[in-house]
């Protein structure tokens, strides 16, 4: 995609340096020969609104389109990205915590983003929660290194309380 966005450029500017050059070495001047000119300033302004408006409208939507049906597919398989937790291995008082490093502990870049995106007040409040054990489940993390997906999921929810800045917010 870059190489092709770089010959395009090229290309561009090829065009409208030969235009450039034709018009000065024809001494082209807007009284003496207004049509020409006008069809030139009319086809470069075009070609900016093509490339800088319709175009790039258009690779926008085509990017949120891929996005979207990409997200769609994810969200489909979201099983495959929620973390699987040893509930039997957490000490009581982090069981409550559970259903949040379920949610917040998912696995996937773009499903993280699209959660953090599309998270209400409440939700963020809930995790915001844990902000109370925080010192309780690093405590736990190092104590238990081989309960790797659990560590992972309570990682991945700190991460996002750390990420969306959760800490700023003040407790009621």
């Amino acid at each position: 995609m870059k190489l092709k966005k770089e010959v395009r450029l090229i290309l561009t500017m090829l065009f409208w340096g030969s235009i450039y050059l034709l018009v000065k070495s024809q001494k082209l001047d807007v009284a003496k020969t207004p049509y020409i000119m006008n069809a030139i300033y009319i086809f470069f302004i075009g070609h900016i609104a093509y490339e800088g408006i319709y175009r790039k409208n258009k690779i926008d939507s085509k990017r949120k389109e891929v996005k979207s049906r990409h997200l769609n597919e994810l969200k489909s398989n979201l099983s495959n990205f929620t973390p699987k937790i040893a509930t039997g291995k957490l000490p009581s008082g982090l069981t409550k915590f559970i259903p949040i490093i379920k949610k917040w502990g998912v696995d996937n870049k773009i499903l993280r983003e699209d959660l953090y995106e599309n998270s209400e007040n409440n939700e963020l409040l809930i995790l915001k929660s844990i902000e109370s054990k925080r010192d309780v489940l690093e405590e736990w993390i190092n104590e238990n290194p081989e309960e790797q997906n659990t560590i992972k999921a309570i990682n991945l929810t700190l991460k996002s309380y750390d990420d969306l800045g959760l800490w700023t917010w003040k407790s009621k």
